[in-house]
């Protein structure tokens, strides 16, 4: 009953609620899978609302008091609507890092060419960066990331109370390595089948140098793309553990970023 109590006269308070819907929008908007175009718009500010609705009674108002007229309440909305598009670039990136493995390999295997619809982002992606997408959201939710995720943004308001939130250079430090981590991930899942597929190509090009009566290049892209599907699967299991290793990373730099 006093929870109650406290949440409608919360609701009165209408720039408190504006700051935590921003928030909480920013992240809404930007984070994979709530932020999918398949998701229909009204779905995703039902689900904004319900979210700054739980949180409200437990929120801070003191940062509120900041809030003078119309112009300061836009400043601090656009402040608190960065935080949640903050917490979603993070976890945004680590999954870009896969997408860009899948490029990388597909442009060796000779298949970057060939695109797919990605309807999370309303654009078109490489099929085995869409694969390794999918492949890390399957298990994302799995491990009840977006839970975490969730768990995460609310306690952002106890270390970060709304409207006294300030861009800071440790903020775009950690945003910076956040790219980092990005492209290392990149390059550890798409190592393996460049380095074989390099490999392969200098293999080839040694027979074509000493048998030229063996018209290698009849085979050579077969072969190419052979080894490589074959070393994307075996080397799934190493991919995974990158992945949840990037993962944890990135919810690392989240938790120092929000203070947590």
């Amino acid at each position: 009953m006093n929870e109650t109590m406290k949440l409608l006269q919360t609701l009165t308070n209408l720039p408190l609620v504006a700051l935590v819907l921003a928030r909480v929008g920013g992240l809404v908007i930007f984070v994979p899978f709530f932020s999918s175009v398949s998701i229909p718009a009204k779905s995703k500010i039902m689900l904004a609302f319900a979210i700054t609705i739980i949180v409200l009674p437990f929120v801070p108002v003191s940062g509120v008091s900041r809030v003078n007229d119309i112009g300061g309440l836009v400043v601090l909305m656009i402040s608190e609507l960065m935080i949640g598009l903050g917490i979603g670039f993070i976890i945004t990136s680590v999954f870009s890092g896969l997408q860009l493995a899948g490029l990388m390999i597909g442009q060796q295997l000779g298949i970057a060419l060939a695109r797919v619809f990605d309807p999370l982002f309303n654009d078109q992606n490489s099929v085995l960066g869409q694969f390794y997408f999918w492949l890390a959201m399957i298990i994302f939710l799995l491990i009840n990331g977006h839970v975490i995720l969730i768990k995460a943004m609310i306690n952002s308001f106890q270390t970060l109370e709304p409207g006294r939130f300030v861009v800071s250079k440790d903020f775009i430090s950690n945003l910076g390595e956040v790219l980092q981590l990005s492209f290392a991930m990149a390059f550890q899942i798409s190592a393996p089948v460049i380095v074989a597929i390099l490999l392969t190509t200098l293999a080839m090009g040694f027979i074509t140098r000493t048998v030229p009566q063996f018209n290698i290049l009849s085979v050579g892209f077969s072969i190419r793309a052979l080894i490589g599907f074959v070393l994307v699967v075996i080397c799934l299991i190493p991919a995974i553990q990158v992945f949840l290793s990037g993962l944890d990373r990135g919810f690392s730099l989240l938790y120092r970023i929000l203070g947590l």
